[in-house]
Formats: C-alpha cells, structure tokens, sequence
C-alpha cells in the first residue's frame, strides 16, 4: 500500500463512530490519489454534522471542497519574514469571490479566466465538445462564445464533473454567480439517460432541463450524412481501445472536411445537427433568463 492509505484508515475509523469531537487534520492531501481525497473530504462534511474539523492544507482541492460549504470559514496562515522565532499571521479570508480566487492563485491554480464566462457547457465526450465549440456555435449561435465548454471523457465521469464545477463554483462565486447557467448534455443512450437522471435528483435546487439527453444515441450521428457510412463502421466497433481510435481518426475526417469549406459545411450541419443547433438556441435563451 502507498503510503497514504496507512496513514488515513484510523482517520477513517473515527470519523465512522466520533460524535461531538474536535478533530485538527494536517494535509489530509498528504500521499492520496485525487478520488481518495475527495471521498475522505466527503466523509469529513458528512461527519461534520456532528464534529467540529479545524483542517490545514496547501491542496486547491481540499480548500475548493471544504470552503464550499456554507458554514465553514477559511484562513490564510503566513509567516512573518524576517522575524526569529517564527511568528505565524492567521488571517480570515473574506466571503468574497476575489478574495477566494486569490487564495487559490496563492496555491498555484490558475484562475486568470474564470470570471470572463457567461456559463458553461458540459458535455460527454471530445468529439461533441469540438463539433459544438468549434462549429456549431461559432457558425449558428455566436452569443454563446461566451460560454465555456468543456468534455467529461465520458458518460460514466459527468455526474463527478458537473459536481466538481459545482463545487468550484459555490467556492469562488458563493454559490449565486452560475447558479442554472451551467448545462449538461449527454447522448441519448441508456449510460446517458442514467446520469441525467442522477443529477436531476442530486440537485433539485437546479432546473432539471439544464439536464438532457441528446435524441441520438452517439454524437456522430449529427456529423454531416456524407459521412454515413463511416459512422456506422466506427460505432460498430466493439473493443473499447480500437473504437476510441477509430471515433477520434472519423472526428479528424471530419473537421477537415468542415474546415475546407465552411460554406458547405455549414449548409450540411444545419441539416444534420439540427437538433443540437436548436438546442443551443434554447440555452442561448436561457442564458439571459435563467429562469426559464
């Protein structure tokens, strides 16, 4: 075993049985894989309602996962140079999205251009992410330029993404900033509909239409028709390695024939992705309503 699962397994006992109790942790992040560590700060919230945790760390996760709840409170700990012995200034940070953004800087994440989206656009895979990001978009919907898109890598990793981007965004925003201007769209196969389904019971507070399935099972089938045939060879792969490959060559196949004429290939995906288009129209709308 590495090193951090020794370490964190009486952790791990005490939170399972501790009630009213006082725990100081140093750098939970200490030796753990990211998804243990976000499961330990799972486990850490929920016994939180009956402990109280007093947590140090230089892990962005850590204080992204912790701070975004709402009762807890956030200090930056610096020493003062120049003075022997160490002296330690412990200062809270204010409930405010600049003040929270330059706490992050100070742990190295980039946040130079969080502040500079309207909202955001979460989607299965990298194919559907370019094909929206690069054309649709640009080609039907230029408003939603402003919105950032981005590929979970997977219809089994969009419920963990768009839980992610929520956390980030009720730590850095305080919770109103984006709240229903985020948008999750997934194929319609059953994987799809599974994971829309989940997040629209695990977050009830959120419009359940900023979770939807796409009609098509698979993103390819909005790629224009003259690449029919192409599509149904690469679907039909079966082994998981072969078929990524052959999905991301006809993705390739594809842009460059886009790209090589722009007029037609406008013309073709206005046709074949017309739903995806109408879509983004819907959420363009919503955009600027986001109560609707």
């Amino acid at each position: 075993m590495g090193e951090g699962v020794p370490n964190i397994v009486s952790l791990l006992a005490d939170l399972a049985q501790s009630k009213g109790k006082l725990f100081v942790i140093e750098e939970p992040e200490n030796d753990l894989h990211p998804h243990a560590l976000k499961a330990l700060l799972d486990l850490i919230v929920e016994s939180s309602n009956s402990n109280q945790f007093v947590v140090s760390t230089h892990s962005n996760i850590v204080l992204r996962h912790l701070g975004a709840i709402s009762e807890s409170r956030v200090y930056s700990v610096t020493a003062l140079r120049g003075t022997l012995p160490t002296e330690a200034k412990v200062t809270e940070v204010e409930p405010t999205p600049q003040a929270r953004i330059e706490v992050l800087r100070d742990l190295g994440y980039s946040f130079s251009d969080f502040d500079l989206w309207d909202g955001w656009l979460i989607l299965e895979e990298s194919s559907a992410e370019r094909i929206i990001r690069d054309y649709l978009i640009p080609w039907f919907v230029p408003k939603l330029t402003r919105i950032r898109t981005l590929s979970s890598g997977g219809a089994g990793q969009v419920e963990p993404t768009f839980e992610d981007f929520n956390r980030l965004v009720r730590f850095t925003h305080l919770e109103q900033a984006y709240t229903n201007a985020a948008w999750v769209r997934v194929d319609g196969d059953s994987v799809g509909k599974e994971a829309v389904a989940k997040l629209q019971k695990k977050y009830p507070s959120w419009l359940s239409n900023r979770f939807q399935c796409y009609s098509q099972g698979q993103f390819e089938h909005y790629y224009p028709k003259k690449f029919k045939s192409r599509i149904e060879t690469t679907l039909s792969v079966v082994e998981k390695q072969a078929r990524r490959e052959a999905k991301r060559s006809l993705l390739n196949e594809v842009r460059a024939w886009l790209d090589a004429d722009a007029v037609r290939g406008k013309k073709t995906l206005s046709e074949s992705a017309k739903e995806i288009i109408e879509d983004l129209k819907v959420i363009e709308s919503q955009l600027t309503s986001p109560k609707i």
